[in-house]
């Protein structure tokens, strides 16, 4: 994960909400933040700091010693339009059996899992139909292309 990805996360953690109390809520609903680090690909422990930084800038901006960042959209939010942008650079093909589809039956497909360390960082996404998907299951694009050329399918 490089620096500025992680740089990014913390943009969102303070762009995202207007008062230390609003992030506070935020926190205290994702109950240690576990969920939003894996989302994020963050280790929990990097998570927890990130946390610890971002409500000293919140606290920092309630206090008017710092301006507020622009306002900053949660990508995961934003993964539905970014399967319409997939859907257009991949041409309506599967990545996997690579036949057209229509958008409402691909789905987003992480090329390295999240269970093993992927992220949903947009150069980590594609769209496969179901059926490819469900085929791919965790593991990598790599590993999953060989097993479909050992089964034939590729």
């Amino acid at each position: 994960m490089t620096a500025k990805y992680k740089e990014q996360v913390f943009s969102l953690m303070v762009g995202q909400w207007r008062s230390l109390e609003e992030f506070d809520k935020w926190v205290e609903r994702n109950r240690g933040m576990r969920s939003f680090a894996r989302r994020m690909g963050l280790d929990p422990e990097r998570a927890r700091a990130m946390v610890e930084d971002a409500r000293k800038a919140h606290a920092d901006i309630d206090s008017g010693k710092a301006t507020a960042l622009e306002p900053i959209t949660d990508p995961y939010k934003r993964l539905y339009n970014y399967k319409h942008t997939l859907h257009y650079e991949q041409g309506g093909k599967c990545k996997g059996c690579n036949e057209v589809f229509k958008l409402g039956n691909m789905t987003i497909d992480h090329i390295l899992p999240r269970s093993r360390g992927g992220t949903d960082d947009p150069s980590n996404l594609q769209l496969l139909c179901a059926r490819c998907n469900s085929s791919k299951g965790d593991r990598t694009q790599e590993e999953w292309i060989e097993w479909l050329k050992e089964k034939g399918r590729r």
